[in-house]
């Protein structure tokens, strides 16, 4: 493919038109995207048959829908097609009409966007309001990238789902998976996840996925997947206080040290901060167990569980890093 873009300023007090043409470089993203399915993440996890047809093909006006401008130019490299996060995003498009107040956003010209005999013309129209500023670089993107850009104030509904999950009780084991997490090998197919159940037991699995290759009788809806190893431990402090609510203010993390860490840390306004921990072998699953008590300190929940193999959800609130638990406190 080739790429031609031609960009037309107009003076709307004398009438006068500026045009500049150029030819673009053609990255190899839509190619990945097609051959590079990480674990299926072209589809939904309840399996919506209109997720590819509709809103990646066909590319025009779908998959390479959108438009994007910056303010300086980005490296022609075909094995480079996310922006540097330093590149400001002066405007951008998608295959409609913007109908919306937002300055950066133009619009599809319905009128002269059409397909071609060899390609495809895509149109966009920008007012004297819109997208104002230096414009460097002009890439095309997704129809939903178009919409909205990383970090504006119309990014906040998200346009861009990744294994997107429904609601229902027939995928909450599947989504318990995601959710619970603690350690991913994509290059051996494998996920370790971790998380208290009812009966306070602390469960620990390692699921098959299909990161990169796919069996023949793999649906990649992720509603079946293969529990290779199952191991359940019950601690005696790391519990929570009603089981049968099935949530608690904790987070898991992988040490990176051959141990995997549990951190429990309930918010508190007054008197000392109580955070109880869990030290978990991966070699053979033994644990120990401790409280630290920080005297006159506030902090904030460590993280947070709820739902297993239900509805489930998780809040992250703290890291480890470099071998320190990385906390809120006040």
């Amino acid at each position: 493919m080739k790429g031609i873009t031609e960009i037309e300023l107009t003076d709307v007090r004398t009438g006068k038109i500026e045009k500049y043409k150029e030819t673009n470089l053609v990255t190899n993203a839509i190619a990945d995207f097609f051959s590079h399915n990480i674990d299926g993440m072209l589809f939904t996890i309840n399996g919506n048959t209109n997720d590819l047809n509709a809103n990646m093909l066909p590319l025009c006006p779908n998959g390479i829908g959108g438009i994007l401008l910056f303010s300086d130019t980005i490296e022609e490299d075909p094995d480079k097609y996310y922006a540097p996060s330093a590149n400001p995003c002066v405007g951008y498009a998608s295959n409609d009409v913007n109908a919306t107040t937002n300055i950066k956003r133009g619009s599809l010209n319905l009128t002269e966007t059409k397909k071609l005999d060899n390609g495809y013309k895509f149109v966009w129209d920008f007012t004297t309001s819109q997208a104002n500023g230096t414009i460097s670089c002009v890439t095309l993107t997704h129809k939903w990238a178009g919409l909205a850009y990383m970090g504006d104030t119309y990014n906040g509904t998200g346009f861009v789902w990744t294994m997107r999950s429904r609601n229902g009780e027939s995928s909450g084991k599947a989504r318990t998976a995601y959710i619970n997490a603690v350690e991913i090998d994509p290059e051996n197919n494998f996920l370790w996840t971790i998380g208290l159940n009812t009966s306070n037991e602390l469960i620990i699995q390692k699921i098959r996925m299909s990161f990169t290759s796919v069996g023949l009788n793999d649906t990649m809806l992720g509603s079946n997947h293969d529990v290779l190893s199952e191991v359940k431990l019950n601690p005696t402090s790391f519990v929570m206080a009603d089981p049968n609510r099935n949530e608690g203010h904790y987070d898991f993390f992988d040490g990176k040290d051959g141990y995997w860490y549990g951190f429990w840390a309930d918010p508190n306004n007054s008197g000392n901060a109580n955070i109880k921990k869990i030290k978990i072998s991966k070699a053979d699953f033994s644990f120990t167990e401790e409280t630290m008590i920080i005297n006159g300190a506030k902090i904030q929940a460590a993280g947070y569980h709820t739902r297993y193999n239900e509805n489930p959800y998780r809040n992250v609130q703290s890291v480890l890093l470099n071998g320190f638990f990385v906390h809120g406190v006040l």
